[in-house]
């Protein structure tokens, strides 16, 4: 009976390996076309729409996948398509609760929808279960941020930033800076905002030093 179970298994765990292998490929490919979307937005569109679609046929041949599904949420916010993306998200979490992805993705497209309270839960939850993921940390810092809760804001971007990861450590200084400035903590955000700059974040060109004298 052992044997038999270990032979049922073989499939289902190369099976599993295949859905991840395809997973990781289209989440750098993603990546990939997110870096050049401030600079060629027209191109970056359709590029997304092209991913769409292979994520969509990975997720019939991988049914099970709430990572797959999560990424096709990201992806459908990105576009721009808010209830497609709730759908995918919450898809994605009846397949598995404990995915961080899933949480992330659910949670993010929940706040964007006017729902910020539920999709700060959602978010917490993500953090929780990947507490040294940056990106995590900043999404739920920027979403604490744009629902006014400023203090939440800062000590998640603070978090973050302790982490030491320069890919992302100059957006956490940026929208600390934010939550800095609207508690008209202005020192503390001018340094923030400084050392966004001195990052090389493209938001902080947005945000000029002429808004803290307003």
């Amino acid at each position: 009976m052992k044997l038999l179970i270990l032979l049922f298994l073989v499939p289902t765990i190369a099976f599993a390996d295949k859905c991840n292998d395809e997973y990781q490929r289209l989440t750098s490919k993603e990546g990939e076309i997110l870096k050049s979307y401030n600079k060629q937005p027209q191109k970056a569109h359709k590029q997304l729409i092209g991913l769409a679609s292979e994520i969509e046929s990975a997720v019939l041949s991988c049914a099970k996948s709430a990572k797959l599904n999560s990424l096709m949420a990201l992806v459908q916010i990105t576009l721009g398509e808010n209830g497609l993306a709730i759908k995918y998200a919450e898809k994605a979490l009846s397949q598995d609760s404990n995915s961080w992805e899933a949480n992330n993705a659910y949670g993010t497209a929940l706040s964007l929808n006017g729902q910020e309270n539920k999709g700060l839960f959602y978010l917490e939850k993500s953090v929780d279960l990947a507490p040294l993921n940056t990106n995590l940390l900043i999404n739920l810092c920027s979403s604490y941020e744009s629902a006014g809760k400023y203090n939440k804001a800062i000590i998640y971007c603070g978090r973050a930033i302790k982490l030491n990861d320069a890919n992302v450590n100059g957006s956490a200084h940026y929208i600390r800076a934010r939550a800095y400035n609207a508690i008209n903590n202005t020192e503390l955000a001018q340094q923030d905002f400084s050392k966004a700059k001195e990052l090389g974040f493209e938001g902080s060109k947005f945000y000029s030093e002429e808004h803290y004298a307003k």
